[in-house]
């Protein structure tokens, strides 16, 4: 075997090249979909947090539909992002951390709703109505809230039926999903995408049915709005988008204006009435909402969901959402229920969420952050879904 002395420069880098070792499997040169750093998702929390603000303040009228269009916007883009997140931690590390992801959805939810309970709770105690509504405290701390809501709410005089923590059905019915979407992801693990898939369409149309089947049986409308069997569509079409996108070939040439048809397909909520409401209106959103997602996950650009001030509301949503309620009833009860009240307890609102994510969300968001398969551990692929609502 000749030196390197002997073989000089030419001939070294031509043995190098013959006795370079090779890999066994050759790396893979597919790209495909990552979630990546995608600021533009919190521009959409942003759009379904002033949906609600705007209908629960009652400062626009005509505005009632703007509440359920918000909340199932939410729904839709959790059950997106907590699907990507539980795909993309399965695909990195071989398994999903069920035990994990239950503590770090602690982390992230309880501590500002235990907040927001407080509120509630003391509201009502200071004006005499000590626990009238002890039954969606608890069921908000329970995360059944949305079955409880069905019984009505408690009578606070010049407001009527109304409740402080009224809003929190929403969030019991994306805990309940956390809790059992986990264990789901992973006992079909071995199942192809396209069957998982189909069978997600296939029950996003029976939950369709179901509604209708409901409405025509003479269901109240508290049964249809507030039931998990009748609104977990809203997080299947997210999910479904998940399974779709995970492992795709990226789309970079998704034309900007599929936002619109998204947000298009939204606003037809605005034309329905009777059972179309009820009923329609949630695969509307859904569908709509899953649409916008995918513009933006295709594409790094998405319009006015980008900007700076929008973002920053999206990032708070988690706390405009939980205090709105609270601050709104206590401005009425404690000072007059006269329009213009609604506009000081929406800037009390947003100054309080503001101070509860720099002091409650975010401390808690750290030690969220310290288990390797969080957003972050997982890189930034995951970073948006660290502010799952």
């Amino acid at each position: 075997m000749a030196s390197v002395e002997t073989i000089g420069p030419l001939g070294l880098r031509r043995w190098v090249g013959r006795h370079r070792a090779t890999p066994t499997h050759p790396p893979s040169t597919q790209v495909t979909w990552q979630l990546g750093h995608r600021p533009q998702l919190d521009g959409i929390r942003a759009m379904a947090v002033i949906f609600v603000l705007i209908a629960h303040s009652e400062l626009i009228p005509h505005t009632g539909l703007g509440g359920p269009v918000g909340v199932s916007v939410f729904f839709t883009l959790s059950g997106f992002l907590i699907t990507t997140l539980l795909l993309e931690e399965r695909q990195v590390y071989g398994s999903i951390k069920v035990g994990g992801f239950y503590k770090r959805r602690f982390l992230r939810l309880v501590p500002a709703m235990v907040t927001c309970v407080v509120l509630g709770l003391v509201t009502l105690l200071i004006h005499g109505y000590g626990f009238a509504d002890w039954k969606l405290e608890l069921g908000t701390l329970t995360y059944t809230a949305n079955w409880v809501s069905m019984g009505g709410f408690p009578n606070l005089g010049p407001l009527g039926h109304m409740s402080p923590l009224g809003h929190t059905w929403s969030l019991a019915i994306e805990e309940q999903f956390y809790l059992i979407w986990p264990l789901v992801v992973t006992l079909t693990a071995s199942v192809s995408k396209r069957r998982m898939v189909a069978v997600m369409g296939t029950l996003c149309a029976l939950i369709l049915v179901w509604r209708f089947v409901l409405f025509n049986g003479g269901a109240s409308f508290s049964r249809i709005y507030f039931g998990t069997d009748t609104r977990a569509d809203l997080l299947m079409y997210g999910a479904l988008l998940a399974y779709l996108l995970h492992k795709s070939t990226p789309r970079q040439n998704v034309a900007r204006w599929v936002v619109w048809v998204g947000l298009a397909i939204i606003g037809t909520t605005r034309l329905m009435t009777g059972a179309a409401k009820d009923c329609l209106l949630p695969t509307a959103v859904g569908i709509g909402t899953a649409v916008v997602i995918y513009a933006i996950a295709q594409n790094s650009g998405a319009g006015f969901f980008g900007w700076r001030w929008v973002r920053w509301i999206g990032k708070r949503s988690y706390g405009l959402y939980l205090y709105q309620l609270p601050v709104i009833v206590f401005f009425m009860l404690t000072v007059t229920t006269a329009k213009w009240i609604q506009f000081v307890a929406l800037i009390a609102t947003f100054v309080l969420a503001a101070l509860s994510y720099k002091y409650i969300e975010m401390p808690f968001q750290r030690m969220k952050d310290r288990d390797k398969r969080s957003g972050r551990g997982l890189g930034e692929s995951l970073g948006p879904a660290a502010g799952v609502t």
